[in-house]
């Protein structure tokens, strides 16, 4: 917490019109050229070291936010698998390997890199409970394997689209062909430093989830996109409380999960592609939480839906299969619409 502050307190003295000695900009070329008018600077490069902090490389998805006047904070997954990188070690002394979030904060008007850290200490598995035991992260006790593969990323602001806090939505990209269920979407609370696992919006090899207008302000939506060759779009309508935890302050225990059907029946992009065509649906419901069915083939402890599970739930329900959905975002201009890339 004291490093958190005090970094913060640094970016602020730094924000100078040259970079100060506690700041840092790499030594390495731009990868990448602008264009016309547009000029490129690298501030950070894989492999190098921040005030003792080495980022473990794979940088992904990525979210930013003012952190104080003259700050921006960079979330920065790294989509690692579960068992590689080196160790870290959380509040309570769990190492884990694997996937994780760093933070970079950067001067504004200098644009360097004046403080770097992992972006959590503490984790909250499946079922609420701090992590105590890395099997509560990987779910098969192997060894200290952490987190797999965290990929794209939405960070959300507290106030949009009826959100409580500033979150930092971030999910496993791993299928339940190499994870004993498939894989959980996290979601990070940057204030607290405070990384949840938020088991209703199901299981999947999430790319990414963006936030949806619902129109109401006691409801939050998401919409999921699991990045698997024939895969539902999921849809998460969750119902927000006063008071709880922060999942439940967000809507994030209490929902329900929907996936997209076309009303014409055509359900994989054989039956319906071409440029400039539309198609018409509606969102149909699976159960994504059965208390009564924890353990059964299909569900986990908890009694939660596996990835597979889910699949043929939304088989049945005629749901169309859309070709690997990814890098999912709302119109910032209206919450009621959504573009995403399906990359075959």
């Amino acid at each position: 917490r004291w490093l958190f502050a005090a970094s913060a307190f640094g970016c602020a003295l730094a924000a100078l019109t040259t970079v100060q000695a506690d700041e840092f900009v790499t030594t390495e070329d731009a990868q990448m050229v602008g264009l016309d008018n547009w000029s490129t600077e690298p501030v950070f490069t894989i492999g190098e070291t921040f005030d003792g902090y080495r980022p473990p490389g794979v940088p992904d998805g990525m979210g930013a936010y003012a952190l104080d006047a003259s700050t921006v904070r960079v979330l920065v997954n790294h989509e690692l698998n579960e068992g590689l990188g080196y160790n870290y070690t959380l509040a309570n002394g769990v190492q884990l390997t694997g996937a994780r979030i760093s933070y970079f904060d950067l001067d504004r008007d200098t644009r360097a890199v004046c403080a770097a850290g992992p972006a959590y200490d503490t984790i909250y598995d499946r079922a609420g409970d701090v992590v105590t035991d890395p099997a509560q992260v990987n779910e098969d006790g192997v060894d200290i394997d952490g987190l797999s593969r965290l990929c794209s990323a939405r960070f959300v602001s507290a106030g949009e689209w009826g959100f409580e806090n500033d979150l930092f939505l971030s999910g496993e990209e791993t299928s339940q062909s190499f994870h004993p269920h498939g894989g959980t979407e996290w979601v990070l609370d940057v204030v607290n430093r405070e990384l949840w696992a938020a088991p209703m919006l199901g299981r999947g090899a999430w790319e990414n989830v963006t936030p949806v207008d619902t129109g109401s302000d006691r409801h939050i939506g998401l919409l999921l996109g699991d990045d698997t060759q024939a895969a539902p779009l999921y849809l998460y309508i969750g119902t927000k409380r006063r008071r709880g935890t922060l999942l439940e302050r967000n809507g994030l225990t209490n929902g329900r999960l929907y996936v997209w059907v076309a009303d014409s029946g055509a359900n994989s992009p054989q039956a319906f592609n071409g440029k400039g065509n539309t198609l018409e649906g509606r969102f149909v419901r699976v159960r994504q939480y059965i208390r009564g069915r924890a353990g059964r083939e299909g569900w986990d402890s908890l009694g939660y839906a596996d990835q597979n599970n889910l699949f043929a739930q939304a088989d049945g329900a005629g749901a169309f299969q859309f070709s690997r959905p990814e890098d999912l975002h709302e119109n910032p201009f209206d919450g009621t619409q959504v573009a995403f890339a399906s990359t075959g």
